[in-house]
């Protein structure tokens, strides 16, 4: 299994030799170096020329912003360690960041695209919070054989791709929704420790079933928020409920109280009882008490 990632790999970097063809010639400005996009209204990162290890992306140059971050922009690039993408940013492209040794990526709303093995090796690379993109695919051997340990794949995109986690042996937890319909056979070849979870009847629970990957149904949750002992109202029950529990006279078997009780997200503690009873005196809280939230419980 070693020897085929290791083809995988040392084919994507050869191929990747050839990608890079910019039509304009590359400017220097500052530690970057940019390039004219093909339709001439924007900039295109090729590379970072400077010593900082961590980066936010060129913004714009000119009149022209830059929307793309070129291939093989970080590939092989064992300094860079984090990597902010810039508002503007729409497209990470072929095997950007091949091998590098980058461990923290920030990306942005507007990107829709990352391309064919844009985190191929990236043995660092943890965590990447793709949630709050527009990206509309996960393209072939995109995070082949990174260090990712757990991915939620956000409902725009449709399609996962060959390879696109082959050999992710660190990744535990694969969130799909329904959105996606097609998984490539080897899209998780390699993934020995994954578990996928989705929506019971869906496309990736099928798939799971179809490749023998262990899985998981998520199940939505609807409370109120603050009710802590799960009556359905807001009363002074529900403070005497979360301070009970913080005393440990109070079990929480089911996960109820620390779910409905936290009403600001954070650990349980005594200000959830506190918040509650300022709500109960119509005293201003900055949370949503008594609001209806419906969450999938994974």
């Amino acid at each position: 299994m070693k020897r085929i990632v290791t083809a995988v790999l040392s084919f994507l970097l050869v191929f990747s030799l050839a990608v890079v063809a910019y039509a304009d010639v590359i400017i220097d400005i500052d530690d970057w170096s940019i390039a004219k996009t093909p339709s001439n209204r924007a900039w295109e990162i090729c590379s970072y020329n400077g010593a900082d290890t961590e980066i936010t992306l060129l913004d714009s140059y000119g009149l022209l912003n830059v929307t793309s971050l070129g291939p093989q922009a970080f590939a092989n690039n064992e300094s860079i360690t984090a990597v902010t993408m810039n508002q503007h940013l729409q497209s990470v492209k072929e095997y950007a960041f091949l091998n590098s040794a980058v461990s923290t990526i920030v990306l942005n709303k507007n990107l829709y695209h990352i391309g064919r093995g844009a985190f191929s090796g990236t043995a660092l690379l943890k965590e990447i919070n793709l949630q709050d993109t527009g990206v509309q695919a996960i393209e072939e051997y995109t995070f082949l054989n990174s260090g990712l340990e757990s991915i939620v794949i956000p409902d725009t995109v449709q399609m996962i791709g060959t390879g696109a986690f082959m050999q992710c042996t660190d990744l535990t937890k694969a969130e799909i929704p329904d959105t996606v319909t097609s998984i490539a056979d080897d899209a998780f070849y390699g993934c020995s420790n994954l578990t996928i979870y989705a929506n019971s009847g869906s496309y990736a629970i099928e798939y799971a079933q179809s490749h023998d990957i262990p899985y998981s149904a998520i199940e939505t949750v609807t409370y109120i928020l603050g009710d802590a002992d799960h009556d359905s109202t807001i009363s002074v029950l529900d403070a005497t409920a979360i301070q009970k529990y913080l005393a440990m006279l109070l079990p929480d078997e089911d996960g109820w109280i620390n779910m409905a009780g936290s009403v600001d997200g954070l650990a349980l503690n005594v200000t959830h009882a506190t918040y509650i009873q300022k709500h109960l005196a119509m005293i201003d809280v900055p949370y949503a008490i008594g609001s209806v939230v419906t969450v999938d419980n994974v």
